[in-house]
């Protein structure tokens, strides 16, 4: 007990303010991850033409699991973005993946079965899925935090870092430490929430 490891700086942060833990006593190692695995997918992308198919449309992907914060995210996205963003801009393709349907509240799930319908072949709600690396492979963006995140910039994606309390924008070289000290979002040195959705929309 007398080291503790931290995936990013804020989760440090936290506990040198919450426990006067020394910064001595607090290691950040993030996340791990299977790189070979990663460099192996994106070396079947280049000898396949997978990424990014040619179809004429852009991809736009929504990752992550529908439970907790993260689902409440994607509900709002849903309910309040995608419409118009389908109906703006007809080359627009909208995935959704990470995690059940039914995490989601009434009002999301009927949307999604409406946009089904309406947005056919423009519109996908994937659901729970063995991996999330094809559907990263085929987005010209993918919103995302912590771990997803982290794949999709691997995989040389564009990123929009939207976490459990804040939403980081797009990930550049100049704003990579601070993504990575809130893993991307997902955790803020207070336990405020501070999700800038006009900024999202206004971004997307």
């Amino acid at each position: 007990g007398e080291k503790i490891i931290a995936v990013c700086e804020n989760i440090k942060l936290q506990k040198q303010n919450d426990f006067n833990l020394q910064p001595s006593q607090i290691n950040v190692i993030r996340n791990f991850f299977n790189f070979e695995k990663i460099q192996n997918q994106e070396a079947i992308n280049s000898t396949s033409n997978v990424t990014n198919s040619g179809n004429g449309k852009t991809l736009v992907s929504f990752l992550g699991r529908t439970s907790g914060p993260k689902g409440k995210n994607w509900e709002f996205v849903i309910e309040n973005y995608c419409e118009t963003l389908l109906t703006k801009n007809p080359s627009l393709e909208i995935h959704f993946a990470g995690g059940p349907l039914e995490s989601l509240n009434t009002k999301t799930q009927e949307l999604i079965a409406n946009f089904h319908q309406k947005f056919q072949n423009r519109f996908y709600f994937h659901g729970q899925t063995e991996s999330l690396l094809p559907i990263i492979t085929k987005s010209h963006l993918v919103v995302a935090a912590g771990r997803i995140a982290i794949e999709a910039l691997l995989l040389k994606k564009k990123v929009f870092a939207l976490g459990e309390q804040s939403y980081e924008g797009l990930v550049s070289h100049e704003t990579l430490a601070q993504n990575k000290a809130s893993n991307f979002g997902d955790i803020l040195i207070s336990d405020t929430t501070e999700i800038n959705w006009p900024k999202l929309a206004e971004d997307l």
